[in-house]
């Protein structure tokens, strides 16, 4: 008797994955945002141009990690369903 190969559905490990592959996009956002805002702050410190850098690098950081969970949620799926139509 052969045994049946769970779906993808029907996985109770798939929950977790998924929420443990989220938790590291939103941490990849909050850790880029808060490099950014110290790298903007040490150069506060440095030139004298306390808060701009920081605030600065804060806003960097957070565009250039919402731009990477952007891509990873929305663009990386829809191009793989769009490569999964074609074939």
């Amino acid at each position: 008797m052969a045994s049946k190969k769970p779906e993808p559905e029907d996985d109770p490990g798939r929950v977790w994955r998924e929420q443990g592959r989220y938790v590291g996009f939103g941490l990849t956002w909050a850790l880029s945002t808060l490099i950014f805002f110290l790298l903007g702050l040490w150069l506060d410190q440095r030139l004298g141009t306390v808060p701009w850098l920081s605030i600065g690098g804060a806003f960097f950081g957070g565009a250039t990690g919402f731009y990477n969970l952007y891509l990873h949620v929305i663009v990386e799926p829809r191009k793989r369903r769009e490569d999964q139509e074609d074939t």
